[in-house]
């Protein structure tokens, strides 16, 4: 039987949900070498949420289906674009580094579409406190958890 967040991990993985430990409140924080690119490495979203305690309030759980996923060329050229839509000076934006670009617009470099809440300090399903982002739209989200907290029931009495 694999943790909860292993299996939400798989499930979004199945629908080609990539996800990363939110590299916004990383860049925030200054911990920009703790961003890892979207993906579905579990063991690296778990080290960075054992290595760095970030705020489960604003979703400490990034998620963009991997067709929305850009190169680092492409997203600032559609972060660009963006600003010249919100009146953003155009000789700044001609002119400006990548790294002036996202800190810009630093959401929307970052973050994805969906977020999870993972409480570190709960057990169990109590740990998943939220993902009202859209998600359910992929797949049952409650029906998951569910079904792992019943399974979870059976295992530690010894009946499955």
């Amino acid at each position: 039987m694999q943790n909860l967040l292993r299996t939400i991990l798989t499930e979004l993985e199945n629908h080609k949900l990539m996800f990363r430990a939110n590299a916004y409140e990383l860049w925030n924080y200054g911990c920009e070498d703790m961003i890892v690119p979207w993906g579905y490495d579990q063991d690296a979203l778990i080290k960075t949420l054992q290595e760095f305690e970030l705020d489960p309030r604003g979703g400490n759980i990034i998620i963009q289906h991997e067709d929305k996923c850009l190169e680092h060329r492409d997203l600032i050229a559609k972060i660009k674009e963006s600003l010249r839509e919100d009146y953003v000076d155009e000789v700044f934006i001609a002119n400006a580094t990548d790294v002036e670009i996202i800190k810009e617009a630093p959401r929307e470099y970052y973050c994805g579409d969906h977020v999870i809440m993972w409480e570190l300090y709960n057990e169990g399903i109590e740990c998943f406190s939220d993902y009202t982002t859209g998600l359910d739209k992929y797949f049952d989200m409650s029906k998951l958890y569910q079904d792992w907290d019943d399974e979870f029931a059976k295992f530690i009495k010894g009946l499955n």
